[in-house]
């Protein structure tokens, strides 16, 4: 009987469709050892079940789900399109040529701790940001003024010191987990845990760090548009001293809200002293799949990827040499075989 491993191989792309929604895809994945259950998993998770919800729904024992869920065994693929239709969903399959353009930098990132690869694309994005700002000057027919440099850890410090409980999510959460697209757009986004306390811990901090309202774009003509970011509809506030936006989200697409994400989330060091609650890798795929926004979708295939390699870590020395397309013969002669 045909397994998720025969369909899910390198070069294979699967979209969860709500059903009889008609809607654009919204969770797509590709091509990783374990993805015939990691896709059971963000189908169960958008649909609120738990394991023992989900095998009773399909006459399963809860055990049969972990062990999918886990990759201790493959469902069948006429499995997996049961499965995901009792979330709701519906799967649906197409083939693509395999990207592998960003696999030496993901390594790379995957080999430093999270604050290190934290610092490493804060500083890459911090070399960016002036030419992307004359860019945009020039566009808006605005003069052009530097932008200051993008200090996230201040703003972290700062919700840290007040305790206001948060997930780290967006661009600056899968720089954490080794995404290589850089945070240009200077922006720390968190999901917020919803109590009236928490909210005053927040404002507390926002007060803290001199943080203004940052309702109209226009405002801040230099800076990326709202529409170009992820989590577009979030509240934001701008902290000048920071160079940067705080986006706030109460429940991102494609999960409930701060306990969906809190319980998948692991607390990370991200400089001394500062440490905070990060989404897992997964989760933000399952965020930035569900969303309709440009900006949350236009780094999809590099987070796939970068969940492929991480779950499939391997130390530098037991890794295969990446060698470019069409530099075969080169590296060859070198004794560099193909990766």
């Amino acid at each position: 009987m045909l397994s998720t491993n025969h369909l899910m191989g390198q070069g294979c792309w699967v979209w969860l469709i709500p059903l009889a929604s008609g809607a654009i895809s919204i969770d797509t994945f590709h091509g990783m050892n374990l993805l015939g259950g990691q896709l059971i998993k963000v189908a169960r998770l958008r649909a609120g079940f738990t394991q023992r919800e989900l095998g009773e729904r399909l006459r399963h024992p809860q055990s049969s789900i972990a062990r999918w869920e886990s990759g201790a065994r493959q469902p069948t693929i006429d499995t997996l399109v049961k499965t995901v239709r009792a979330c709701g969903l519906d799967p649906v399959v197409s083939l693509f040529a395999m990207d592998r353009s960003n696999d030496g930098f993901i390594w790379q990132l995957l080999d430093e701790t999270p604050a290190q690869r934290l610092r490493l694309k804060v500083a890459a994005a911090n070399g960016m940001r002036p030419m992307l700002a004359a860019a945009a000057a020039q566009r808006a027919g605005e003069q052009y003024t530097e932008p200051a440099d993008f200090e996230p850890i201040a703003v972290l410090r700062a919700l840290a010191s007040r305790g206001v409980r948060h997930v780290l999510v967006g661009r600056l959460a899968e720089s954490v987990r080794g995404s290589p697209i850089l945070p240009t757009g200077a922006e720390v986004a968190v999901c917020l845990e919803g109590s009236a306390r928490n909210r005053a811990s927040l404002d507390q901090a926002l007060r803290d760090l001199g943080a203004m309202r940052w309702r109209d774009p226009a405002e801040r003509p230099l800076e990326i548009p709202f529409e170009l970011r992820e989590l577009a509809a979030a509240e934001r506030w701008w902290v000048e001293a920071a160079g940067s936006a705080l986006a706030i989200v109460q429940a991102p697409h494609g999960a409930t809200g701060f306990g969906d994400l809190l319980r998948h989330a692991s607390t990370e060091e991200l400089d001394s002293g500062v440490t905070a609650d990060v989404a897992s890798l997964l989760d933000l795929i399952r965020i930035a799949d569900a969303a309709i926004d440009p900006g949350d979708r236009a780094g999809l295939p590099t987070l796939r990827r970068a969940l492929e390699l991480s779950t499939d870590y391997r130390p530098p020395e037991e890794r295969e040499a990446i060698v470019p397309e069409g530099l075969e013969e080169i590296f060859a002669e070198q004794g560099i075989a193909h990766g």
